[in-house]
C-alpha cells in the first residue's frame, strides 16, 4: 500500500499545484469581442498580429478586493486570436486601404495607486511592418484611466492603447516612411496599386505566424528508451540478474494528440507501447530428491501498454520557436507476458490504472512540423494476473512504473 500512496501523494500535489494557480490568483479574463469605443477612421487594415512579448503567461495583474493579494489578467481566448479578430474587425480591409503588419513588443495593464486614486495603467509597444516585413514605425505608449468598473476599464484601457497607435499612422511622416519603403520594393514596371493589391494576402510574415500564432492542434510521433523501476530479487546470479536487466531496459513508442482550447492549455490523448523479452539460458527443474527433471531455455517476452486521457500546458518561449510543454495524464495501464520452456506455453495478462506525468521541449522548423524531447514518468501498480485465463491475486504487487526518455516529431496541423 506504501508503494500506492507516496508516489499517488505526489501526483496529486503536482497536479493541484500546476492547476491551482489560475484559480488562487484570481485570474481575470477580458475580450475585445464587443468595444464600445468608437474606432478612429484611418486608411489602414491588417494583415496579422505577431506576438513577440517576453512575458507571454498573461496580459498584466489585478488586485482583489481587499488589495492585498494579485491576480494575473489575461484574455478569453488565446493572444493572438483575440488581437487578430479585433483588428480584422474594427480596422478591416477596405478599397484604398493600405496593409500592415503588427508586432506586439509588450503588452502590460496593472493597476496603480497615485494620490489616493486607483487607476488601470496599460503600457503598450507595437512596432509597424510593411508586407515585405520592413519597420516603418514603433508605437510606445502608456494610458492611464482612473478604475471605476473593474475589469471593464481594463478592457476600456486597452482598447484606447490599440486606437491610438493605429491612429499615429495617420501621420505625413510616418506614412511618407510607410511609401519609401513600399516603393523601394515595387518591382520594376509595376505600379504601387498592383504592388499592395498583390501583398493583401502575402505570407512573407509566415514565418512569424508559425512562431507567434500556435497551432491548436498538435500530434506526435516518438520513440525511446524506458527503464522500469522493478527492483531485480536480491540474491541471484549473474545470468538470472542479467535476465532482468534486459527486461528492466526496452524501448518504447507512442504518440500524443492534444487540442490546445487557447494558446497554453490542451486536453488530448496519450498512448504508449513498450515490449520487452529476455532469457534465462538452461533453466533447471529439479524434484524433490535433487534430480534434474527438466533443462533448458526461459523465453520471456513483456508488452507494456498504455492509452488515457491527457492534459498539456504550453510555454512559449521568448524566440517563440521553444515551446516547453508539461503533461499529466491517467488512463488504463495494460500488461501482457509471455513465459515459454522446453515447450510449454504460459499467457499471463492483468490491467491498472496508471498516472504520469511528462516535461518536453519541442524545437520548431516551421509552422506545421517540430520535433521535441520529453522526460516522462509513468506509474502503476499489478494487483491481480490471469494465468492462461484464470484470475489469482498476486502476494505482492507487480511493478510496472517506468521512466522513459524519448525523441520523435511533432505535427501542428
Amino acid at each position: 500500500m506504501k508503494q500506492i500512496t507516496l508516489p499517488l501523494i505526489c501526483f496529486i500535489v503536482i497536479l493541484c499545484l500546476y492547476i491551482t494557480p489560475s484559480t488562487a490568483q484570481d485570474s481575470k479574463f477580458i475580450n475585445l469581442n464587443s468595444p464600445a469605443i468608437d474606432p478612429p477612421s484611418i486608411d489602414y487594415f491588417v494583415l496579422d498580429v505577431f506576438d513577440n512579448r517576453e512575458i507571454k503567461s498573461s496580459i498584466g495583474v489585478t488586485k482583489t478586493g481587499d488589495n492585498q493579494k494579485t491576480g494575473s489578467l489575461n484574455f478569453t481566448s488565446g493572444f493572438h486570436d483575440e488581437l487578430n479578430n479585433y483588428f480584422s474587425k474594427t480596422f478591416p480591409e477596405e478599397e484604398g486601404t493600405i496593409p500592415v503588419f503588427l508586432i506586439i513588443k509588450k503588452l502590460w495593464i496593472t493597476e496603480i495607486d497615485e494620490e489616493g486614486y486607483n487607476y488601470s495603467k496599460c503600457k503598450i509597444v507595437i512596432e509597424f511592418q510593411t508586407p515585405e516585413k520592413q519597420k516603418f514605425y514603433e508605437c510606445n505608449n502608456t494610458n492611464k484611466i482612473k478604475l471605476s468598473d473593474g475589469i471593464n476599464v481594463h478592457q476600456e484601457n486597452l482598447i484606447i492603447s490599440l486606437n491610438t497607435c493605429m491612429k499615429n499612422l495617420e501621420d505625413a511622416e510616418i506614412k511618407k516612411t510607410y511609401y519609401a519603403l513600399l516603393s523601394s520594393s515595387i518591382p520594376s514596371g509595376s505600379s504601387k496599386e498592383e504592388f499592395t493589391s498583390t501583398k493583401k494576402n502575402h505570407i512573407a510574415g509566415e514565418d512569424n505566424k508559425s512562431i507567434s500564432s500556435p497551432s491548436k492542434a498538435r500530434i506526435t510521433l516518438q520513440f525511446g528508451y524506458t527503464h522500469r523501476t522493478k527492483r531485480v530479487p536480491d540474491g541471484v546470479n549473474v545470468n538470472t540478474k542479467n535476465y532482468y536487466k534486459k527486461l528492466k531496459n526496452s524501448f518504447h513508442v507512442g504518440t500524443d494528440i492534444n487540442y490546445f482550447w487557447n494558446e497554453n492549455n490542451s486536453i488530448g490523448v496519450s498512448a504508449s507501447f513498450s515490449p520487452a523479452k529476455s532469457t534465462l539460458p538452461d533453466l533447471v527443474d529439479i524434484d524433490s530428491l535433487g534430480n534434474i527433471i527438466a533443462q533448458g531455455d526461459l523465453n520471456q517476452n513483456v508488452n507494456l501498454f498504455y492509452v488515457g486521457p491527457s492534459y498539456f500546458s504550453r510555454s512559449i518561449g521568448s524566440n517563440t520557436k521553444t515551446h516547453v510543454l508539461f503533461g499529466l495524464t491517467m488512463g488504463y495501464y495494460g500488461y501482457n507476458e509471455r513465459l515459454n520452456w522446453i515447450g510449454e506455453t504460459v499467457n499471463l495478462t492483468g490491467g491498472t490504472i496508471g498516472f504520469g506525468f511528462s516535461l518536453g521541449v519541442d524545437f520548431l522548423s516551421s509552422e506545421h512540423f517540430a520535433a521535441g524531447l520529453q522526460a516522462s514518468l509513468l506509474m502503476g501498480w499489478l494487483k491481480k494476473i490471469k494465468v492462461d485465463g484464470n484470475l489469482i491475486e498476486l502476494a505482492e504487487r507487480e511493478n510496472l512504473t517506468r521512466i522513459d526518455l524519448t525523441i520523435g516529431f511533432r505535427f501542428l496541423p
